[in-house]
């Protein structure tokens, strides 16, 4: 992996940009539950996001299917091009479904707050990474997939 795309798919993850990170930078004060709630509600948004990429993994799936069903003239190529692009999807939702994995909080968790909230960040960080590689598989189907098409339409 090249060192900009590892960072593209790192960025944010690794501690910067929660609040604590903010209320240092700043001297801004906040309780536990502020910080716990944040990283929940980050968590929220990102299983959001993977609801959403699960379905368009799912319509790219589809739409692979019916290229391979309409061929013209049976082709290596577009075969080859299209089941690249189903593998890119499957593998996209394989990772996507990793990201959606149900997490709550356990009460003996709450004992140590610092601790917790590493934890959740921990979780936060490794999912957003997952989430991110599943968005580029997706993404490369989608261009796989359209260049298969194009090519049966050839």
């Amino acid at each position: 992996m090249t060192p900009r795309l590892k960072g593209k798919l790192t960025q944010g993850t690794g501690g910067a940009g929660t609040k604590a990170d903010e209320a240092r930078k700043t001297k801004l004060s906040f309780t536990p539950k502020d910080l716990h709630d944040h990283l929940y509600d980050c968590l929220s948004i990102l299983d959001g996001k993977a609801a959403a990429l699960l379905q368009f993994d799912a319509i790219l799936v589809a739409t692979s299917a019916i290229v391979l069903t309409l061929q013209k003239a049976p082709s290596a190529g577009v075969t080859v091009m299209v089941g690249a692009a189903l593998l890119f999807a499957a593998l996209s939702s394989v990772m996507t479904l990793s990201v959606v994995y149900v997490f709550w909080t356990e009460a003996h968790e709450l004992e140590s707050d610092i601790m917790y909230a590493k934890h959740l960040r921990e979780v936060l960080d490794s999912r957003t990474f997952r989430y991110r590689l599943a968005w580029c598989l997706s993404c490369l189907s989608l261009g796989v997939v359209a260049i298969g098409a194009a090519l049966n339409v050839l």
